[in-house]
């Protein structure tokens, strides 16, 4: 069985944006189509969670399926394994299975468990090793975020040994949501990673880092770029600025349309940025 997540992580880079909704998954993948690049299409461990969470993966697969880009859908951040499987059973083609918080053997069995039911369907399995602070569904950050565990490079080597994960998440000073002062990436820790570890990485919270912060962690070894936080406050934008004034006749597509047309330049410039960063 094939594992599309995989075989596009290690012949390409994919930027992976999360998507909330039909509309914002079209506006990803059009961008990638024009600019015939990869994509990862994220769903979010809440919004998996809602009633129409499985619905909303199944629809996105059938989008990236008739897409004209290379193009899988994978839920992320999920905590436990019953929401692996039902993540697998809508048609997840790949799933980021986070035990980051646990001790490392907790970690290597969650993560090795993970790893066994995605085998079942032809999906990939993400993986994190140490912490990111900060929140996937919330912008806000504290003024003084505690720090986090960074990604040991010894740990990595033998937790993708173990566990026969297909994408590693680091921890190198990034963190999810917004950064309260411009963060300094540990490029040494990530370069002993890269040395250690034979596998495609994720760069998580990368929505607020500099342009030549991406591009030098490309250079290092990350295949695979995580946005949430930009596309959110993007969106929200948007949608404020058409909603004024336009309650008279209640013309939704109009509003759709406009906010879809702001968000695609947002959506080719990370997209071109990840495929062309090197």
């Amino acid at each position: 069985m094939t594992n599309p997540f995989r075989e596009i992580l290690v012949s390409d880079r994919a930027a992976a944006v999360t998507c909330y909704s039909a509309e914002m998954a079209e506006v990803v993948l059009e961008a990638a189509e024009d600019q015939g690049r990869p994509v990862v299409l994220m769903v979010s461990e809440q919004a998996f969670e809602l009633r129409s969470g499985p619905r909303l993966v199944t629809a996105l697969v059938a989008m990236a399926g008739a897409s004209r880009c290379r193009a899988v859908v994978q839920v992320d951040h999920l905590h436990n394994l019953d929401t692996v499987r039902q993540a697998l059973a809508a048609g997840a083609q790949a799933v980021m299975a986070d035990a980051s918080a646990m001790d490392f053997e907790e970690n290597v069995r969650f993560t090795t468990e993970a790893v066994r039911l995605a085998r079942r369907h032809g999906a990939g399995v993400e993986a994190e090793l140490g912490q990111l602070r900060g929140h996937e569904e919330d912008s806000r950050s504290a003024p003084t975020p505690a720090p986090a565990p960074a990604t040991d490079p010894l740990e990595a080597e033998l937790f993708v040994a173990r566990t026969g994960v297909d994408c590693l998440a680091v921890a190198i000073g990034n963190l999810h949501g917004s950064y309260p002062v411009p963060p300094e990436l540990d490029w040494e820790r990530l370069r002993a990673i890269t040395d250690l570890v034979e596998l495609p990485l994720a760069l998580h919270g990368a929505s607020g880092l500099t342009r030549s912060d991406v591009v030098a962690a490309l250079r290092l070894g990350i295949a695979k770029v995580n946005f949430n936080t930009e596309f959110r406050a993007a969106w929200f934008a948007a949608m404020a600025g058409e909603l004024e004034g336009r309650h008279t006749g209640a013309r939704q597509l109009e509003v759709l349309d406009c906010v879809r047309q702001t968000l695609i330049p947002l959506a080719s410039e990370k997209i071109g940025l990840v495929s062309g960063g090197l």
